[in-house]
């Protein structure tokens, strides 16, 4: 299912059918983005974090290097805001599924710098700065490219894009969202403004 079929079901579900459809399916998208984080991680807490990896795009970007901070750096399309670092499944090697860097806390850096094992016991390190995955103990020769896994934002997939997720996921995910869009569909709309005119 992509994200126009996903935006259809929601439609239907809020009780439009197909020929007179009064949402607008960017509209529907755009919401879904807005619902769908905390949704996902209600999910995540009830079913485990494997239920974010139904949701997962990997990528291979390029790793470039920061100047001013001396360090290299990878820039990761926008993740879906989950908290954390769960917008962010994996970063690692691209020849070896198994090299992923550990993780930390960009305050992590102060804390540890001082202790032998640099909080990292001599693996590779990323910490984030907004969209920018910064590498801590770097390797000698870094790579060109980094392999990233990250679960996007629906505005940031395609029309065509598949959505891997299990049927009876979709269809919950599905019911949650129209829950939340029926909220918003009964609540009237406040036009009135009570602000007095500026004199």
């Amino acid at each position: 299912m992509n994200r126009l079929q996903f935006a259809d079901l929601v439609i239907l579900n809020l009780g439009y059918n197909d020929v007179d459809k009064k949402l607008d399916r960017r509209q529907v998208i755009a919401d879904m983005d807005i619902h769908l984080p905390f949704i996902l991680t209600q999910f995540a807490s009830k079913f485990g974090e494997g239920v974010l990896n139904n949701f997962t795009v990997t990528s291979i970007l390029p790793v470039s290097f920061d100047t001013g901070r001396g360090r290299f750096f990878v820039d990761v399309p926008k993740p879906m805001n989950l908290g954390g670092f769960a917008g962010i499944r994996q970063i690692g090697d691209t020849q070896n599924e198994d090299q992923n860097y550990v993780p930390i806390q960009s305050s992590f850096n102060s804390i540890m710098s001082y202790l032998e094992v640099n909080g990292l016991a001599g693996r590779n390190g990323f910490f984030l700065d907004g969209n920018r995955a910064y590498f801590r103990n770097q390797p000698v020769d870094m790579p060109s490219n980094v392999r990233v896994t990250w679960v996007p934002t629906i505005m940031n997939i395609s029309d065509t894009q598949e959505i891997t997720c299990p049927a009876e996921t979709l269809s919950m995910l599905s019911d949650k969202i129209v829950e939340a869009l029926m909220i918003q569909k009964q609540t009237p709309e406040n036009v009135i403004n009570d602000n007095k005119d500026n004199q």
